[in-house]
């Protein structure tokens, strides 16, 4: 008998193993502020755009998920919950917002020698939140997280 414990355990390696898969045959594994700033621009934006393809893969994973797990449709029901929340967080986060901007502000980040060492993914949440009006006090607090956690403190 199939679970939603083992299908969302599934779903969560194969998006894993499939994100770690393109990374198998880079030469350095520290995708930071450092590395960064030594790709070029163009592929900056191809990174960015193959980030969000991978987020819209995964997202269609979760939501297959979920309708295996919850095959009768119920209009109040966790899977409608759960991908309504999926859908406004992707929305609030990524919606309207391009490949381009992504780049421009990873790069204004990382031209502050502090934040070098946020790894690029966390570096891309603070992008998107400062575009989608989280309040500045806010983000200067996840700016110390980010540098105290890369610094391993």
């Amino acid at each position: 008998m199939v679970t939603l414990k083992r299908i969302l355990t599934s779903a969560f390696m194969l998006a894993a193993l499939s994100f770690m898969g393109g990374f198998a045959h880079a030469d350095q594994t520290q995708r930071d502020g450092n590395w960064w700033n030594q790709q070029s621009e163009s592929f900056k934006i191809a990174y960015v755009v193959g980030f969000l393809d991978g987020m819209s893969y995964e997202d269609d994973l979760w939501k297959g998920s979920l309708m295996l797990a919850y095959p009768k449709f119920d209009p109040d029901g966790p899977a409608i919950k759960l991908t309504k929340f999926m859908d406004d967080h992707e929305s609030r986060e990524f919606g309207n917002v391009t490949s381009g901007q992504i780049v421009d502000g990873l790069n204004k980040i990382y031209a502050d020698y502090r934040n070098r060492r946020i790894d690029v993914v966390n570096a891309m949440t603070l992008v998107v939140r400062s575009m989608d009006g989280t309040p500045d006090a806010e983000l200067r607090g996840y700016f110390e997280v980010q540098r105290k956690k890369a610094a391993g403190s």
